[in-house]
């Protein structure tokens, strides 16, 4: 999981319903220790503290080096941003992308799940995964959109009741994310 926020926090949680180890990257920090000491910024009515910390010290690693990690799906739980004059800014999620970019390694896929501005993967996300990976999307690696769709303080119930969406850039991209989705997920829309 690519940012620990509230969303991809929560989906950390619902993820290690059905995997065994996950890991976990957050540029803050502060925000990773406070997150090894058991301290969430949010409420979330399904988490409680002692099932917080047990996982944090048997089944998640956490990292603020994306270069740490190490995996086959990344799920990139950050999106565009509103600067204060209301304008979008995507410098943080094109940060993210370069170094993802130095890490994705042939058949790995990336989903994101951020709210993005529309075109912003296609025009210039995968652009930037393909030159300095030097791999080619839906051949080499797999990206799909995967929205998050949840009630804060009540998002792991929601996990289980909202169907996901689930698009790709090509066929292979949306088969292989709708697999993934289909094991963590009741219900998957494409």
């Amino acid at each position: 999981i690519i940012g620990l926020g509230h969303i991809g926090m929560t989906l950390l949680f619902h993820i290690l319903k059905k995997f065994s180890h996950i890991s976990g990257y957050d540029i803050n920090l502060e925000k990773i220790k406070k997150i090894k000491k058991s301290k969430l910024n949010f409420y979330e009515k399904n988490i409680d503290a002692q099932s917080f910390k047990n996982l944090i010290q048997k089944r998640i690693s956490l990292s603020n080096k994306l270069s740490e990690l190490k995996a086959q799906i990344y799920i990139v739980c950050v999106g565009s941003e509103i600067n204060t004059s209301g304008k979008i800014n995507n410098d943080n999620l094109i940060d993210i992308f370069k170094k993802l970019a130095l890490v994705i390694k042939k058949d790995d896929l990336v989903i994101l799940r951020g709210t993005v501005q529309i075109g912003i993967t296609r025009s210039l996300l995968i652009r930037i995964l393909e030159k300095k990976s030097g791999l080619n999307c839906g051949k080499d690696f797999f990206l799909s959109y995967m929205p998050e769709r949840i009630l804060e303080g009540d998002a792991l119930n929601e996990f289980e009741k909202i169907p996901q969406l689930v698009s790709g850039y090509t066929e292979k991209c949306l088969s292989l994310s709708l697999e993934f989705s289909n094991i963590l997920f009741n219900s998957s829309l494409e």
